[in-house]
């Protein structure tokens, strides 16, 4: 028996036998790190896509103000809502 075997429906893909399994669980979610707003701007940057100058004072705003997460999102929903 050979130590290759065709695996899933594409005619292509072969495994070697031999290569370990992945564990069933990686990690939690629980894991990972927040991304700050300078890390994601320099981020988003390369995709073209930058904060309007009206959305950097109102973020400021909220960091001066010392709002929270919740509070910053009523807001912005509040403020950018249709039909209101």
């Amino acid at each position: 028996m050979s130590k290759f075997f065709r695996a899933g429906r594409s005619p292509r893909t072969w495994y070697d036998s031999h290569m370990s399994k992945t564990p069933g669980k990686l990690g939690s979610a629980q894991a990972g790190f927040t991304l700050g707003r300078s890390g994601f701007a320099k981020i988003s940057a390369v995709e073209g896509i930058r904060l309007s100058a009206e959305m950097e004072k109102r973020f400021g705003d909220f960091d001066r103000q010392g709002l929270s997460a919740s509070d910053r999102r009523e807001i912005i929903a509040r403020t950018f809502a249709k039909g209101r």
